[in-house]
């Protein structure tokens, strides 16, 4: 299995997933931003996974491809 990159926000980064987190018309999108922000607030991955329902496969994907790519 792939290694999660450690994610860390900035500021703005943070303001503009949560805007995405609760505001993004597609829930698939809302998803991912949740588990960026999650990760972000030190959750380890089981949890994220616990909390959004997916694997631990999906999780960790989304988020080395919001810390390679910087998109959701």
């Amino acid at each position: 299995m792939k290694k999660r990159k450690k994610i860390k926000l900035t500021e703005p980064e943070k303001e503009t997933l949560l805007e995405m987190y609760r505001n993004h018309s597609k829930s698939r999108m809302k998803e991912r931003a949740h588990m960026v922000l999650l990760s972000n607030d030190g959750y380890p991955i089981k949890e994220i996974c616990s909390i959004v329902y997916r694997s631990e496969n999906t999780v960790i994907t989304w988020l080395n491809a919001y810390k390679s790519k910087g998109f959701l």
